[in-house]
């Protein structure tokens, strides 16, 4: 069991509840599957919340995870 699983199940053990399932999400729950659109929203969610201009998307980890996972799918207002 993965330790996120274990946790999960150690809490509600110890709560006295029987451990639901996890929720499983849907695919569309995922955010925009476009890389161009993701980025394009992780670079003005980016400097909306820095107040900074982007950074050069010249790395994996600037590209895919500041701008296109953290500010482009988790950083996300809710519609």
């Amino acid at each position: 069991m993965i330790p996120v699983a274990r946790q999960w199940d150690r809490t509600h053990r110890e709560r006295g509840e029987q451990t639901p399932p996890w929720l499983q999400l849907g695919n569309d729950t995922l955010g925009p599957g476009a890389w161009d659109e993701r980025l394009k929203r992780g670079a003005e969610e980016f400097t909306d919340v820095n107040l900074l201009c982007v950074p050069p998307t010249n790395s994996p980890y600037r590209q895919a995870g500041i701008l296109g996972f953290v500010f482009g799918h988790v950083w996300q207002p809710p519609d």
